[in-house]
């Protein structure tokens, strides 16, 4: 008879993640991709894990460069259904519009053999603004309320226009 041992692919990155913190962190992508994103199109390169929580409720853009192929971020690092966003372009960016303080995030940042990817992170805190208080509605940072509606779609008034021709005009609203 034989026997199998069954591991996650990702528990042995996740094993080996790294603390970052908001600004660069450099990495080392090792062994071979346990892992992969939603979104890689080229599997199989080393990668690194990165972990970081979520200081203040922020819109978070997470970044790499300098030989990354693959940006993915998730919120258990064993589970890939938990993935929040992928990026296998050329820009390697992830935004997270809305995240909680005391958010765990898991980045992987898969790279060439021999890079050193830098990961950068950053927050922008979220203000929230109460009903009736003042405000600067085309910020995307200023909320009205704790459920999290954009200052600007609260405060439009008046009739919805009917869109005619499809869908352009639609960046008018």
């Amino acid at each position: 008879d034989e026997s199998f041992e069954c591991l996650n692919p990702s528990a042995a990155a996740c094993s080996a993640a790294v603390s970052a913190s908001a600004g660069n962190t450099s990495l080392a992508p090792t062994g071979s991709a346990g892992t992969n994103g939603s979104c890689q199109y080229r599997a199989g390169n080393p990668e690194a894990v990165a972990s970081y929580t979520v200081g203040a409720r922020s819109r978070v853009t997470i970044g790499a460069a300098f030989g990354a192929t693959a940006l993915y971020v998730r919120t258990d690092c064993v589970i890939p259904s938990s993935q929040l966003g992928c990026d296998s372009s050329s820009e390697y960016q992830i935004v997270l519009a809305d995240v909680a303080a005391g958010t765990a995030l898991s980045i992987f940042v898969e790279g060439l053999d021999g890079s050193t990817p830098t990961l950068n992170i950053v927050e922008d805190a979220i203000t929230e603004v109460a009903q009736g208080g003042s405000c600067d509605p085309d910020d995307p940072l200023v909320l009205l309320d704790a459920g999290g509606t954009p200052a600007r779609q609260r405060l439009r008034v008046g009739p919805v226009p009917v869109l005619r021709g499809g869908l352009r005009g639609l960046d008018a609203l």
